[in-house]
This record gives C-alpha cells, structure tokens and sequence, in this order.
C-alpha cells in the first residue's frame, strides 16, 4: 500500500477536501494496482478515498466506482474483512 494513501485519506477529511491530497492518494492507489490489480488492501484504499470524496459531496459519481472497487477487493481476498 502506498504510503501516502493513509496521510491523504486523513488530510482529505480533516480539511473537508484537498483536491490534490485527494489525487495524489488516487494515484498512488493506481500505480499499486498496476503492478498488483488484485491487491485487496489496496483496492479498498481507493474505494475508501473514492468514497470519502463522495461522502463530502465533491465526487457524487464515485460512489458507483467506490462499491466495483469493494466488491473487487471482497472478491480478491474473500477472508479479509477491510473490503
């Protein structure tokens, strides 16, 4: 998992939303899932900061993308509870 992805996940909330916090953590996300696209963590990650966006209203056409990345990452590690 990308380090920058949990300080972004924080940094996207405390501040309410921080574009390019919010885009670095996507991408660091994206470049884990190129070199691993079943990684189940990271996934999640990136449903989660998908999510976030929406919850605050700045990406309301993620949510569809938030829930195929869960279920991607439920699929990928059936066991694991974080998806």
């Amino acid at each position: 998992m990308p380090v920058a992805v949990r300080p972004a996940a924080a940094v996207t909330i405390s501040r309410g939303f921080d574009e390019q916090v919010y885009a670095e953590g996507r991408a660091g996300f994206a470049r884990t899932l190129a070199l691993k696209p079943d990684d189940a963590y990271a996934l999640a990650g990136d449903a989660n900061l998908a999510l976030i966006a929406a919850n605050l209203g700045r990406q309301a056409r993620l949510y569809p993308e938030a829930l195929t990345l869960h279920e991607k990452a439920a699929a990928a590690d059936p066991a694991n509870g974080l998806p």
